[in-house]
């Protein structure tokens, strides 16, 4: 079960970590469709609009019924492994690059969440395949970010049996 209100209000920097259930064709909005191995996926973002961090974390809990961001389009297949966050925060990019740089991972769809970068980064989408099971995401964090000035400083772990079948709070603690 998803706490009523786990995440902050104020403004900044996420990340998203989520496995993928299944390899296959799926369509992401103008990208048409792409080929995406089942496996682990980051996907860091911002949030300086009202709400902050808990409006945008609690959008990502939830299936939209139109989708408007990239990763919308591929929520249906995902499982939602934990989120960091940083409030005050404006590191979306610099953790996007580390993550980036990590031996194991790679941009599976170039431009994917990166759409209004202003950095020139390759994505705000990476992946890093399977890692040794849905907990490697944990081990992912301490090797790229936690080693950053601008670390995430908070964290809620999902359920991963959980998936975007079900809305917050319906018995469901997974999403993304």
């Amino acid at each position: 079960m998803i706490p009523a209100n786990p995440f902050p209000e104020e403004p900044g920097t996420y990340f998203l970590a989520y496995h993928l259930r299944a390899s296959g064709e799926y369509r992401i909005g103008r990208f048409a469709s792409a080929f995406l191995p089942e496996g682990i996926y980051f996907y860091t973002g911002s949030a300086w609009t009202r709400g902050g961090l808990c409006a945008r974390l609690s959008y990502h809990l939830r299936l939209p019924e139109h989708p408007h961001w990239h990763l919308d389009w591929l929520k249906p297949h995902l499982n939602l492994l934990g989120a960091g966050w940083q409030v005050e925060v404006r590191a979306e990019c610099q953790w996007a690059q580390a993550l980036i740089a990590h031996p194991q991972a790679s941009v599976p769809i170039p431009g994917f969440g990166a759409s209004d970068c202003r950095q020139h980064c390759p994505a705000h989408w990476v992946f890093f395949g399977t890692m040794g099971g849905h907990h490697a995401w944990r081990k992912i964090v301490e090797e790229t970010l936690a080693q950053l000035l601008d670390a995430p400083s908070g964290f809620w772990s999902g359920d991963i049996a959980g998936s975007m079948d079900e809305s917050p709070g319906a018995g469901s603690s997974g999403a993304g």
